[in-house]
């Protein structure tokens, strides 16, 4: 009986996807091997690669609810070694690829349609920018036998008529380019598939600028005009909020041992308390301790390091030296919450032992992570990415992702969905979302750049917790 209704409600789920509009650029997740649901849950990353669920992009222009099938795009890069071995490499990666209607590599004057290209690129002028809304992710790694490879971008089809010692290529900084035929870049399989092979779309929430613009205080903060040891400091990185400060950092790559932490309070934190320039280094995470009155500071020391202050004072409490890209504090159980390399750590506030882990297999640039309420918000983006992201994403809903883990306890110990992700959070563009907390019924968050305003490089928003709560599909009390 129950097989029956499964089988009817996927009849019923796969009309209605099978009479769904899609836009261009829509994110679709779809295993073409196995044909089981999946989702952004369990999708292919560069650390998840025992899944043959994979994210795709609708490469479709004017979609319509009367058309049966949609041309996707894979996201990332499969491994090719010259443009000559593009259609040799696609052959073998997509053998066993079912429900299929057709599949091939993207030709040039389709990535034209897709990346609204003014005209096409020629021998002699071979970089054509791309306007800013193109919305194609342009990941440059590939991986073969799980070996991770830079090839700079994607081959077309296609070769240049005119010399075919040159083929078209979308290369790693955005470009319709004409590209050496024996430069090694990656492969992308183009499918057309039947609608009703889509199970899922996006299970997530969506916070909106609207939300963001609309709801919400904005305080914001110049870059010092005063150089330290000839250096000028103006990147946000982490931040925290007590009853008294609002705690933040900032970064100079330039000088990577050095930052400088600020201490604001007053009403709507409009007064600088104290600051501190010292070895606090990247300072990517920043973590209040409400019982000690500390604050730590992750990344120091080329993320070897972790610095714990005294808030009042700014005084050196504690160098531990575990490292950390980002770092909480569960006040609830008295742990703190670091990660590094894919992991989580729930660690003891005095000796910095692990208590529990889990692995993370998403592969976004870092930010902060944050505890609440029995949940871990990890914050990533895809600005700006280093190695295995997404580079120059033109995707704006999806530039700056939080991931949200269940993080709860059950009798002192972890519960059965401990480390499962219960929601993620997808947050339209405002510039490069560094961190959030929570503090006082409200959620916090931390802007390192806008669009607007660039003489105000640290740029800080707050919301009324219930109306964050209303965005996403967590059980927070309020």
């Amino acid at each position: 009986m129950l097989n029956i209704l499964l089988f009817l409600f996927s009849c019923y789920l796969s009309k209605y996807i099978d009479n769904k509009k899609f836009n261009l650029n829509d994110l679709i997740f779809y295993d073409p091997i196995s044909n089981l649901d999946c989702n952004e849950k369990n999708y292919w990353t560069p650390f998840n690669t025992e899944t043959t669920c994979f994210k795709f992009l609708s490469i479709t222009n004017n979609d319509t609810l009367n058309s049966s099938t949609i041309d996707l795009i894979l996201d990332h890069d499969l491994t090719s070694e010259t443009f000559g071995k593009a259609k040799e490499v696609l052959q073998f990666y997509t053998s066993n690829w079912k429900n299929i209607l057709n599949i091939d590599l993207i030709s040039q004057k389709r990535l034209f349609e897709v990346l609204k290209s003014e005209q096409e690129p020629n021998l002699f002028k071979p970089e054509i920018k791309a306007p800013y809304n193109g919305h194609l992710f342009t990941n440059t790694k590939i991986i073969n036998n799980k070996n991770i490879y830079n090839v700079g971008g994607y081959w077309t089809k296609d070769l240049y008529e005119e010399d075919t010692n040159f083929a078209y290529a979308l290369t790693s900084d955005g470009y319709n380019s004409l590209v050496d035929v024996n430069k090694k870049l990656g492969i992308r399989p183009i499918i057309k598939i039947e609608k009703k092979y889509i199970y899922n779309i996006k299970l997530f929430s969506n916070i909106t600028n609207l939300f963001l613009e609309s709801t919400t205080n904005w305080v914001k903060y110049p870059a010092e005009d005063e150089s330290y040891d000839g250096y000028y400091y103006g990147n946000l990185q982490g931040f925290s909020v007590t009853n008294n400060y609002l705690i933040f950092h900032s970064s100079n790559d330039s000088n990577p041992y050095y930052g400088i932490l600020y201490l604001y309070n007053g009403n709507e934190y409009k007064n600088l308390f104290k600051k501190l320039y010292g070895l606090t280094g990247h300072g990517n995470g920043i973590a209040y301790n409400s019982r000690k009155n500390t604050i730590l500071v992750a990344s120091a020391n080329y993320y070897q390091n972790t610095l714990e202050y005294n808030i009042e004072d700014l005084n050196l409490v504690n160098n531990f030296t575990k490292g950390f890209v980002g770092i909480g504090y569960d006040y609830d159980n008295d742990l703190y919450v670091g990660y590094i390399d894919r992991r989580v750590y729930f660690l003891e506030t005095n000796t910095f032992e692990e208590i529990y882990s889990f692995d993370l297999t998403n592969f976004e640039t870092t930010q902060d992570i944050e505890y609440y309420n029995g949940y871990i918000f990890f914050v990533t983006t895809n600005f700006f990415a280093g190695d295995f992201f997404q580079e120059y994403s033109f995707y704006k809903e999806g530039s700056n992702i939080i991931y949200v883990f269940n993080a709860k306890f059950e009798n002192g110990v972890p519960s059965k969905n401990f480390g499962m992700i219960e929601d993620i959070l997808y947050l339209e563009s405002l510039g490069e979302l560094e961190a959030i907390e929570f503090h006082n019924n409200k959620v916090y968050y931390g802007f390192g750049r806008r669009d607007v305003e660039r003489n105000y490089p640290y740029y800080f928003c707050n919301a009324n917790l219930i109306d964050f709560i209303k965005y996403t599909k967590l059980n927070i009390k309020y």
